[in-house]
Parts: structure tokens; C-alpha cells; sequence
């Protein structure tokens, strides 16, 4: 129903298994597509929402987020007003997206050609936005309704109004409008010809009389809102971040805080002063990934951790905040990451080929936010060696949506 960039390799042949290269490189590749597909309405929106933001290797920009979120809006609107084409197509100017309007009227003319109401709504899109792209679509409408008198006419018209507003030659147009006359004449309906009668005795027996008092109160009721920037007259007016060595609040305090505090907030904290990192040493982790990989590898805000090189950096005080993909050969590589794990809070959890115990995989779920979680070939088990069964799994996952 609806046109746009189809990015069906990002569905189906791209395989992330965390391996850093792979990701990295297969992330990259497809990572524009996908944005670009996330700012306008289409049917693919959620899935694509989901498969970035769980391979994502930083976090997703709130002006993406937000333009995601409108076009979801957007498409429940279209959707809504589909069969009404004329109100499809003004809820789709919204987007304020050119090629995204043309794309799908175009679709829409081609599965439905016989709808004028199709052809004279994009006519009508097109007078203000490209004048010049009117004119071709309105000899195409002519070339397909060769009996339509009114529309022929309409095009007439519109060619003399742009050669005079726009300057532009339209000797183009003027042949191909000649050329349907001659070779495809259209009988000029009766009724037609008494409107253009009657409304010719109307203008010349009514007189146009000016006013210019209604002239000047026309213009005194316009008025321009001016966007003014208010800045501070003086530097004292002006916010200043306090000196760290001498917090507001006292420092048993801000360490509650930042104890307590979730993702965003200290993420918050640490754009403010690095003091606040320095003090909590906590290292948030877009996406986390165990792999079989020789050495630990940062890339943006993504760790490539390899249960052989925990050492990288000092690495401590992990806080998962967005995503967890484990895929390695050794069944103890995710038990030997846990002790760095300071807290968890994903949304997407992939684990291949594991073996837990229930305490750790308490800490990686403790979050309460995980969405997706798929499990491959993984035993969770209890201090007695003993495996916990499925339901007390489900029962730390209060908003999982999908579960593999």
C-alpha cells in the first residue's frame, strides 16, 4: 500500500552474532537505509524500530526517536482515512516529505487510474510545489481522460498562468495541448456553455466598487509573530555549573543518587562534569556483546568483551542499558562477564550456547524493561546444579513481549 526504500536484507540476510567485525561492518552498511526509513509512514516501521535499536551501537538520538514516533502517528492516520483518497492525501502532506507524497500517489494512480479525485487532489498538491511537474501530470490526466472537456480546459488555463506568474516556456505544453485538440476533439457540454453565459452577463452588469477603509483595516488585522532570542544582560544572570569540590548537596547524598539513578539520569549527570564519573565509576554500555574475539574491543558506546581479556581498560562497573548479545563456543564465557557487571537494564536479550546460574540471570533481567529475549541452547540453574523451569523465567520478565 505504501512506497518507500524496502530494505528486505535488513529482515532477513543480515545475521548479527557478535562478532565485532560482522556487527560492525553489517551495522554500518545498512544503518542509513534505516533511519531513512524510520523519519516517514510505512507498514515496516516497527520492525525496523526494533532492529535498530537492538543493534544500534550507541544510543538512538532523541530527534530520531522523535520523528519515529510522529510517523507512527502518521501512519495510524493514513491508515485510517485510506479508502477516502482525498483525505489520504492531505494527511499525508503532513509529512512534509515531497518525494514520500509523490511516491505513493503515483502508486495509488497506478493500481486506481480511473479516480479523478486521485488525479485532481495530486494536481492540486503539486500547483504550489512544483508548478512545473503540475503541468506534466495534468498531460498525462488529459491523455487519459480524452473526453473530459473541463479538465482540458483546466490545463489551458494553467499553462497561461504559469507562462505569466512563473516566466517559464511552456511551448512544450501549448503543442502537446494543440495536438490533443486536433486529433482528439472534445464537444464542448451544453451546460458548460450556459455557465459561461450567465456568469458573462453577471460581470458585466455588476460593478466592482473600491474601498479603500476595508483596504487599510485588511491590513492592520495582519501581523507576523517575531521569535525573539532573550538573553541575559549580565554574566551573573547567566547559569554556571557549580565546582565540583564544592557540591550543593553533600556527597552520602549524590552517591544515592547515583546508586539509584537510571540510565538517562546519569547519562544526564556526566554531561554535566566528568566529577560525577570519577565518583561513580559507572561505565554505561549501549550494547553489550560476549564473543570468542581474541581481545576486548570499545567501539562508540558498545563493548566487544572477550571472557580472555577482561583486563581492557580496567573494565568494571558495567551498566547495561539498551542490549545483550551473547554467541561464544565456551558455555562459562557469559558466568566469567557477570562479576563486571554492576547493573542491567536491556530491553533486548539474545544468549546462544550459555550456562547460568539464576542469580546472575536475576541481575541481567533486574532492570524490568526486557521486551525481547531469545535463549539458544542456554540452561539456567539453581545453586543445587538443579535447572529452573520456564515459569519462574517468565516471572522476572513483567513487560516481555516476545520470548524466544
Amino acid at each position: 500500500m505504501f512506497q518507500f526504500p524496502v530494505l528486505n536484507k535488513v529482515l532477513t540476510s543480515y545475521n548479527f552474532n557478535g562478532n565485532f567485525e560482522i556487527d560492525v561492518c553489517n551495522f554500518l552498511e545498512v544503518n542509513e537505509g534505516i533511519k531513512l526509513s524510520l523519519t516517514f509512514p510505512n507498514q515496516h516501521l516497527q520492525a525496523f524500530w526494533k532492529y535498530y535499536s537492538k543493534h544500534s551501537l550507541s544510543p538512538v538520538h532523541p530527534i530520531l526517536e522523535f520523528k519515529y514516533r510522529q510517523a507512527q502517528k502518521l501512519y495510524k492516520k493514513i491508515c485510517k482515512v485510506y479508502p477516502n483518497k482525498r483525505q489520504w492525501i492531505r494527511i499525508m502532506k503532513e509529512t512534509n516529505d515531497h518525494e514520500f507524497v509523490v511516491q505513493n500517489i503515483e502508486a495509488a494512480l497506478g493500481k486506481n487510474p480511473f479516480n479523478k479525485e486521485i488525479w485532481k487532489e495530486y494536481i492540486e498538491y503539486l500547483r504550489k510545489i512544483d508548478p512545473i511537474e503540475m503541468l506534466n501530470v495534468y498531460s498525462r490526466c488529459c491523455h487519459f481522460f480524452v473526453d473530459d472537456w473541463e479538465i482540458r480546459e483546466n490545463y489551458l488555463k494553467e499553462i497561461k498562468r504559469i507562462e505569466k506568474k512563473y516566466e517559464e516556456n511552456v511551448e512544450k505544453w501549448e503543442i502537446d495541448y494543440n495536438i490533443l485538440n486536433e486529433d482528439l476533439p472534445v464537444r464542448i457540454p451544453r451546460e458548460f456553455v450556459i455557465d459561461y453565459v450567465m456568469n458573462s452577463i453577471k460581470e458585466s452588469t455588476t460593478k466592482v466598487v473600491f474601498d479603500p477603509l476595508k483596504k487599510y483595516l485588511s491590513k492592520r488585522t495582519k501581523f507576523r509573530v517575531k521569535k525573539i532570542l532573550l538573553l541575559p544582560e549580565t554574566d551573573e544572570k547567566i547559569f554556571s555549573i557549580q565546582d565540583p569540590k564544592n557540591p550543593a548537596f553533600k556527597l552520602p547524598l549524590l552517591d544515592y543518587i547515583a546508586k539509584n539513578a537510571n540510565s538517562k539520569l546519569i547519562l544526564k549527570f556526566y554531561s554535566i562534569s566528568k566529577w560525577f564519573y570519577f565518583r561513580s565509576k559507572i561505565a554505561l554500555c549501549h550494547r553489550l556483546s560476549v564473543t570468542d574475539t581474541p581481545k576486548t574491543i570499545s567501539f562508540e558506546a558498545s563493548l566487544f568483551i572477550s571472557p580472555n581479556d577482561l583486563c581492557h581498560r580496567g573494565l568494571k562497573n558495567i551498566y547495561i542499558t539498551n542490549a545483550l548479545i551473547v554467541v561464544s563456543e565456551n558455555p562459562l564465557s557469559l558466568s566469567k562477564v557477570m562479576p563486571i557487571i554492576y547493573k542491567s537494564d536491556p530491553i533486548y536479550i539474545d544468549i546462544k550456547n550459555q550456562v547460568i546460574t539464576f542469580e546472575d540471570y536475576c541481575l541481567l533481567v533486574s532492570g524490568g524493561n526486557v521486551e525481547d529475549i531469545s535463549f539458544e541452547n542456554v540452561i539456567v540453574t539453581k545453586q543445587n546444579g538443579h535447572p529452573v523451569t520456564v515459569d519462574y523465567l517468565i516471572g522476572k520478565l513483567p513487560k516481555v513481549k516476545s520470548l524466544k
